[in-house]
């Protein structure tokens, strides 16, 4: 493994931990089809959140963010699709799209900023949608 993929790694690790921290369910971690790869999926009690991590070093000259453009949203869009389609997820189930920007300095000393929401696509409701119940 490479030190970038070693840093990737610790990325992913520590962004889990902190939505773990926060109550969260990591629902899977490189989930990969044709189309791409989510780093992360996981349940906030009310969003599935497909979060994009991006690992840098402080010095790298630009925000991690800035590497999801909006060919690498297609693929990321593609595969949270895939991702529904195969793990059965109830079609009105709210979802985020996450970016999550990884500050590593060392692989213990590290900042972690999660973009909430950061992109969206109008294919996915962005909240529970209300059942009509029917009068009997």
């Amino acid at each position: 493994m490479t030190e970038a993929q070693k840093r990737g790694y610790r990325g992913e690790q520590v962004v889990a931990a902190q939505y773990r921290k926060r109550g969260c369910v990591i629902c899977t971690a490189n989930f990969r089809v044709t189309t791409g790869e989510l780093d992360l999926v996981v349940f906030d009690g009310t969003y599935l959140r497909f979060t994009e991590v991006k690992t840098r070093s402080p010095d790298a000259g630009f925000a991690p963010s800035e590497a999801v453009d909006y060919e690498k949203q297609k693929r990321l869009v593609s595969a949270a699709r895939a991702y529904c389609k195969a793990a059965k997820i109830e079609d009105g189930t709210p979802v985020r799209f996450d970016i999550a920007e990884v500050y590593m300095r060392t692989l213990r000393d590290y900042d972690i900023n999660i973009i909430e929401d950061a992109f969206f696509d109008d294919s996915f409701p962005r909240e529970y949608e209300k059942k009509k119940r029917l009068k009997k």
